[in-house]
């Protein structure tokens, strides 16, 4: 007896749930699971089906051999690459990928991998469909009308990658010839996005198709036409009906017009799809639908959209966790200003999530220091020549580069040969590193938007163009609970000191950093034994990677997944790494000292190139040391927990303290960066048409 397929859901709102009723009903399949990021639908859904419910992907990769992946299309490429690397076939839903890059992609993957990937067309299915592919025979002329009332659901693509898609991957596979010449014009009603659309196809062999597709009907209609020399053929998808006009000559020579209607049996097209699916896993076969007749579809659809409503196109990229922090409000902020704008590159989830189309996400090999580059060389060049590539394909009307200059500079280079210009959001610490590369940046880009007061005034005097808009912390670092609220959530006594433990956002930090903190926090104990400590970990890194660090040091330290600012709002005192995280803590009033530790040669290159006295964000604004710096070799525990116990236990040097954070705050500006610097972009944008 074979084993059944197992089969994960991914997606289960309005399409996905079905995807789910239909393979729990199979007899040749064992539904593992569904996926949903919303934790109460998966229940539910799972509950009905008699299944198990995931909120990640991730977490059942290995343990299926098929998905369906019925989540919004700028994720399908992520989620489908994830399942293609882990050997599991999969159907992608309409449309297949955002680009077609990302679609040749999976198909070379499932090509490499042996896999069946079958995409979402599920018109193919219908079974009139089937019943038209027995009579047609070179169609001359085909005219398609898929009408109906406007969804909010979609209202973030426009109605060709919504409906017509499915029309076009009809017309694609009844005519079989190579497109000569597309037309195509549409208007939005009722969303940003063009809501009605007129395309007109010709054929290398002479066949035309025109295509209407509108969400502003009250009426659904969804239905095609067909011309042949023969016969009309004219088809309703909603009633699975088909009707068949031929002419006939009779005896006394008069022309008649004789109809039929075969007999259909109607069947809901999506349980064929899923089971024609299975079959070809089973059997080894290509799908009806397969990848490469996705991409085709798609390619039609991104030139009708192009006709339509040309975008810009933006390259971003960010390189780590607070890159990718301040490049997703950027996003937004670009977004609300030019609702079209296409926005693509390298960044993490918050980017992604903000609507910027991921080529890669770097954020998770996060580095600093000269040797820790070198360990990951390699995949930095090969992500390299891959947005080389893309920038000689894409042709984005812009690049937007957020810090992370090792990396940037060298993509820099590129788009200035390939002029396009570029504006460069939070600056590199050129105020660390000397003036050498403040003349390297400026011969590059075509406009600095620095974040912090001092920075101003290096660019302008190097020639360069440069606005300070402020520092979007000012925005961002807001708790969003009261101080009560906070206790109760992380089950914190209030009553008893709070001391957080922030060791930064990459691997290699933890590795340092942590050890010594857990120590220096060892040693506080034991002086304060009702002293609490908390670490709030930073969405790069895993749980288990820092309770392996705990475990190992046998020290009790409550670990918390916060999101936003608000366990920090609740902390009396902090060790923290050095970077953003100084500048969050001052915007909060939180009293914290600076431990930082990078891999002796770093450490010996820094001391021969370094500026500047301090090397803590919170102390290069003040212009002074207000928060204590412990370095390398001077980052050891004894002294550490000596100066916090020092600060902590004397409410005159706390208060001090928090009177120059406030100060620091001052200096950052005013709230608003984020627009700001996105009136910059689009701006520096126009200037360079």
């Amino acid at each position: 007896m074979t084993k059944p397929i197992r089969v994960v859901v991914i997606g289960v709102g309005h399409l996905g749930q079905h995807h789910a009723r239909i393979y729990s009903e199979m007899p040749d399949v064992e539904l593992v699971g569904v996926v949903d990021i919303d934790e109460e639908r998966s229940k539910r859904i799972a509950r009905e089906y008699k299944t198990s419910a995931f909120s990640e992907h991730t977490q059942v990769l290995k343990r299926v051999d098929v998905a369906s992946i019925a989540v919004p299309t700028e994720l399908h490429y992520r989620i489908s690459k994830d399942f293609l690397n882990a050997g599991v076939h999969i159907l992608i839903e309409k449309p297949m990928t955002q680009t077609i890059e990302e679609a040749d992609e999976l198909l070379e993957l499932a090509k490499r991998k042996n896999l069946v990937l079958q995409v979402g067309h599920i018109e193919r299915f219908n079974p009139a469909v089937s019943a038209l592919n027995r009579v047609i025979k070179e169609p001359r002329f085909i005219e398609c009308h898929r009408l109906g009332p406007f969804k909010p659901r979609a209202a973030n693509i426009g109605v060709v990658m919504d409906l017509m898609i499915h029309d076009i991957d009809i017309i694609l596979s009844l005519v079989n010839s190579p497109v000569k010449r597309i037309e195509a014009v549409g208007i939005p009603v009722l969303s940003q996005e063009e809501d009605i659309a007129n395309v007109r196809i010709t054929f290398e062999n002479g066949c035309i198709a025109n295509l209407t597709a509108s969400r502003v009907t009250k009426e659904e209609t969804r239905k095609i036409r067909i011309f042949q020399r023969d016969a009309y053929l004219s088809l309703d998808y909603i009633n699975q009906e088909l009707s068949i006009y031929r002419r006939e000559i009779t005896p006394d020579g008069k022309v008649k017009i004789l109809s039929s209607r075969p007999e259909i049996e109607k069947v809901e097209p999506l349980r064929l799809e899923l089971e024609a699916f299975i079959r070809a896993i089973q059997r080894g076969q290509e799908p009806l639908v397969s990848g490469k007749e996705g991409r085709e579809a798609l390619a039609i659809v991104q030139e009708i959209s192009h006709q339509i409503k040309p975008k810009k196109r933006i390259m971003i990229l960010a390189g780590e966790a607070s890159g990718d922090l301040q490049g997703a409000y950027l996003a937004q902020e670009l977004k609300k200003l030019s609702p079209g704008i296409d926005l693509f590159g390298i960044g993490g989830r918050k980017m992604e999530k903000a609507g910027v189309r991921l080529i890669s996400d770097i954020t998770q090999i996060a580095v600093v220091g000269f040797v820790e580059v070198l360990k990951h060389i390699r995949t930095f060049r090969r992500i390299l020549k891959k947005l080389d590539n893309l920038m000689e394909k894409e042709k984005p009307q812009g690049i937007i580069l957020i810090d992370n200059p090792g990396f940037n500079l060298r993509v820099a280079k590129k788009a200035r040969e390939e002029n396009i210009p570029i504006s460069y959001y939070i600056s590199p610490q050129v105020w660390a590193w000397g003036r050498k590369r403040v003349r390297k940046i400026t011969n590059l880009v075509k406009k600095m938007i620095v974040i912090l007061p001092f920075e101003e005034r290096i660019y302008q005097d190097a020639g360069c163009p440069v606005s300070f808009v402020g520092h979007p912390f000012l925005d961002i670092v807001r708790p969003t609970l009261s101080k009560k609220e906070a206790y109760e959530r992380f089950e914190i006594e209030k009553n008893r000191p709070i001391i957080g433990l922030l060791p930064g956002s990459r691997e290699g930090e933890i590795k340092r950093l942590l050890p010594v903190m857990i120590e220096a926090a060892r040693r506080i104990r034991e002086k304060i034994p009702e002293s609490q400590f908390i670490l709030p970990l930073a969405p790069t890194l895993s749980k288990e990677r820092v309770n392996a660090v705990l475990k190992r040091a046998n020290f009790s330290i409550k670990v918390v997944e916060d999101p936003t600012f608000d366990v920090r709002s609740i902390m009396d005192f902090a060790l923290v790494a050095s970077g953003s995280a100084t500048l969050e803590n001052a915007c909060l009033g939180l009293p914290m000292l600076i431990v930082y530790k990078v891999h002796f040669t770093t450490w010996l290159l820094s001391k021969i190139l370094i500026k500047i006295p301090y090397i803590g964000l919170v102390n290069v604004v003040a212009e002074k040391k207000v928060v204590p710096e412990f370095l390398q070799y001077g980052a050891r525990p004894g002294r550490i927990a000596d100066a916090c116990l020092e600060i902590l236990q004397d409410s005159k040097k706390l208060n001090e303290m928090r009177t120059e954070l406030a100060k620091v705050k001052e200096k950052l500006g005013e709230p608003g960066a984020p627009r700001r610097a996105a009136e910059n972009i689009l701006e520096t944008l126009e200037e360079a048409k």
